[in-house]
């Protein structure tokens, strides 16, 4: 699904790109919840598509914004898909021990995309980012 970043970009801008990006992030976390193999599936299928979208969108915010932080910033951000990764493994078999079914897990992790769509929406009102987010900018 990464290939399909440029013309969604194109069409929403680069942070309308995001934010779709982030919602089928969302929405393929919270599907997860339906016991319901089509809708895991499915599920899994938009999470996926979410994460390869912001592979791609993530580091043109970062290289569009801050160009003299390129380094630092896609560290981090790289950083980030890295721990990311662990905590969900090291969360999932506490959480469902805890919690007695997968519920708490994917509850856990929905609460995560739900939470970093909300910042990157509050973000996006932040004179620094909102720039990205003009027409003129292509945003």
């Amino acid at each position: 699904c990464s290939f399909l970043a440029p013309a969604l970009q194109a069409r929403l801008g680069l942070c309308g790109a995001a934010s779709a990006a982030l919602a089928l992030l969302l929405l393929g976390t919270a599907l997860r919840f339906i016991a319901n193999l089509a809708a895991f599936a499915g599920g899994m299928f938009l999470l996926g598509a979410g994460i390869a979208l912001l592979n791609v969108l993530m580091p043109v915010v970062i290289k569009t914004r801050w160009p003299r932080r390129i380094g630092m910033l896609m560290g981090l951000y790289t950083g980030m898909i890295g721990l990311s990764g662990a905590v969900g493994g090291l969360t999932a078999a506490p959480l469902f021990a805890w919690g007695g079914s997968l519920s708490w897990p994917f509850g856990f992790w929905t609460a995560g995309a739900l939470l970093a769509l909300m910042v990157w929406q509050d973000a996006r009102t932040v004179k620094r980012i909102a720039v990205l987010c003009t027409k003129a900018s292509g945003g």
